[in-house]
């Protein structure tokens, strides 16, 4: 886990298809210590060593997703889904990351 204990918060508020109340959640996560961060401003590296360096991540389910391959296996992971119907979804890709991570120990 980062030493910092570094929460972040992977924002869409830049996005087009991004949750109607985007910038009430996003202003919900900053009230609980989370740091907003877009994806779509950083170059691949950044973006790996942004998932590397946090304790915590909270994103929406998609593409964001791909790079939490490479966070800690302590890094704690919430989803958050636009409907029920994405659950499964999510249940499948949580445990998939929990095992790529535990496997890698990328140090």
């Amino acid at each position: 886990m980062s030493d910092n204990n570094k929460k972040t918060y992977i924002s869409r508020r830049n996005y087009i298809r991004c949750h109607p109340n985007e910038v009430e959640i996003e202003k919900y996560f900053v009230s609980k210590g989370y740091e907003p961060v877009f994806m779509e401003d950083l170059n691949p590296l950044e973006q790996i060593k942004v998932i590397r360096e946090s304790s915590d991540v909270v994103c929406f389910l998609g593409s964001s997703i791909v790079n939490l391959c490479y966070g800690n296996p302590e890094t704690n992971v919430t989803f958050l889904t636009l409907d029920s119907t994405q659950d499964n979804f999510v249940e499948t890709m949580t445990n998939y990351y929990s095992t790529v991570l535990k496997d890698n120990k990328m140090n």
